[in-house]
């Protein structure tokens, strides 16, 4: 039997809810302790604020998912020059998903 292939296609809005899990779970990662903290549980919620304000906010990026099969198993996206780190109007539009990871990592983040 032959595995499946993968298939690199546009991320569209129908599969924003799987994107975002697929990233939250990359915070559970250790390294991410320094900007979320030690609770793996947490790290995830934390980042899937973060990725659903950006997916929310970036609409000059283009966000790409790979799926095995019918399961979307990665996802990255593309920034047009100059557009990869967020302007004021981005900012200022995420800060609703900022303030809800609190103060101290919000700042974090930030930096």
């Amino acid at each position: 039997m032959t595995e499946p292939e993968l298939r690199i296609e546009d991320l569209t809005p129908r599969w924003q809810e799987a994107a975002v899990a697929v990233l939250a779970r990359h915070a559970r990662h250790p390294i991410n302790v320094a900007v979320y903290g030690p609770d793996p549980d947490r790290r995830e919620r934390c980042h899937a604020r973060l990725v659903r304000g950006l997916l929310r906010t970036s609409k000059m990026n283009r966000p790409i998912g790979v799926w095995h099969a019918d399961e979307l198993v990665g996802c990255t996206g593309v920034a047009l020059a100059g557009s990869c780190r967020p302007g004021p109007r981005q900012t200022a539009l995420m800060v609703p998903a900022l303030f809800a990871l609190g103060p101290r990592t919000a700042a974090r983040v930030r930096t």
